[in-house]
Order: C-alpha cells, then sequence, then structure tokens
C-alpha cells in the first residue's frame, strides 16, 4: 500500500495516494509494525497534503510524524519534516515561519552531513526570499544549494538551482548573468534527459 501510494503520488493523483497511505497507516497501526514504517507513512501523508493544498491535515501529520521522533534525537526525519513544515508556510506566504522552520532543517542536515536535503533546503530558502524581491539573500542561498548539489553530483537539482538564479538575474534585468545561468541550467537538464525540465529553460 505504501508503494501504491508513492506511485499514485507520482502521478498527481494526491486522493488515491492519500487514501493509500491512510490505509496502510491504520494497518501499521494495529499490526504494531516497525515505527520506521509508521515514520515513513506519515511523511507521505503530509507530502500528499501539502500537494492538495491541505496545509491543516499537512501539519497535522508532520505533528504526529514529529511526536514518533520525540526519542531519537538523530534520525533523519527529523530535518524532513522541518523542511517539509518550512514548505507548507511558504505556500502560505507566511515567510518568517517558513524561514525559521528552514533553518532548523538546515542544522539537522548538517549534523547528519546530507548535501542532498541541504540543498533542497538551501534552495527553498532561495525561493522564499526571491519571492520577497531580496535577490541579495535568494542569490547566497542559490549558490549554497549549488555547492550542495555539486557535491552529490545531481544535475537535475543542478538545473534547477541555475534557472532560479538566471530568474532571478532576469527579474533584476541584468541580461548576461540571466542567459549564462539558462545556459548552465540547460547543460545539466541535457545530461538528465528530461525534456519538460529543458522546455521551462528554453522557453
Amino acid at each position: 500500500l505504501q508503494q501504491i501510494g508513492k506511485e499514485y503520488q507520482k502521478a498527481f493523483l494526491f486522493q488515491k495516494a492519500f487514501t493509500a497511505f491512510q490505509e496502510a497507516l491504520v494497518l501499521a497501526e494495529k499490526t504494531r509494525v516497525d515505527g520506521e514504517i509508521q515514520l515513513n507513512l506519515l511523511f507521505g501523508l503530509a507530502y500528499t497534503c501539502l500537494d492538495a493544498r491541505n496545509f491543516a491535515e499537512a501539519l497535522s501529520y508532520i505533528a504526529k510524524g514529529e511526536m514518533l521522533l520525540e526519542n531519537q534525537p538523530a534520525h533523519l526525519l527529523h530535518g524532513h519534516f522541518l523542511h517539509l513544515r518550512g514548505m507548507v508556510y511558504q505556500l502560505q506566504r507566511n515567510w518568517p515561519e517558513s524561514l525559521a522552520n528552514y533553518q532548523k532543517a538546515l542544522e539537522w542536515n548538517q549534523k547528519t552531513g546530507n548535501e542532498y536535503a541541504l540543498g533542497n533546503t538551501y534552495h527553498q530558502i532561495g525561493m522564499v526570499y526571491q519571492l520577497q524581491r531580496n535577490w541579495p539573500e535568494s542569490l547566497a542561498n542559490y549558490q549554497n544549494a549549488l555547492e550542495c548539489y555539486e557535491k552529490t553530483g545531481n544535475e537535475y537539482e543542478l538545473g534547477g538551482t541555475y534557472h532560479q538564479i538566471g530568474m532571478v538575474h532576469q527579474l533584476q534585468r541584468n541580461w548576461p548573468e540571466s542567459l549564462a545561468n539558462y545556459r548552465k541550467a540547460l547543460e545539466c537538464k541535457e545530461k538528465t534527459g528530461n525534456e519538460y525540465a529543458l522546455g521551462s529553460t528554453y522557453h
């Protein structure tokens, strides 16, 4: 059921994904399976609610997940739940709460040395500042994201971050820097073969 929920999530079938995750969670609680499974299901439910813009339920599942993590101070999902809460507040345009949770997520991910997760959080912080038109902070955080993604060799995420840097320069009417970063984005995206991502940058 958990895997079915993930597949529905990938296909943007949020209601079906939610139902699959919910049924799996009920079964896990009845059979008292490993808490790790419950944590992953709660994360899946929270993410599905976020995708469906059901923010109250997303925050509720995040809180339940964090309760299960209270006795596991070094667990990787601490950072993931904090990052997810930051995304909820970002979509609600609650910038202070969003940034506060992203900052906590950075601290957790720095402890665990999770470069990919660090990159994701720096990228989202860059987006929050971009939405507030705070260009220096936006660019600084995108640069931090690039450094993390370069360590992991993740071309897809590198392409996405170069694209956002290109957008920031475009919004400032800094055409040479904008084009230079869009070209870097294209180079990364061509390596992944993702036609949709390529199209967004050519656009």
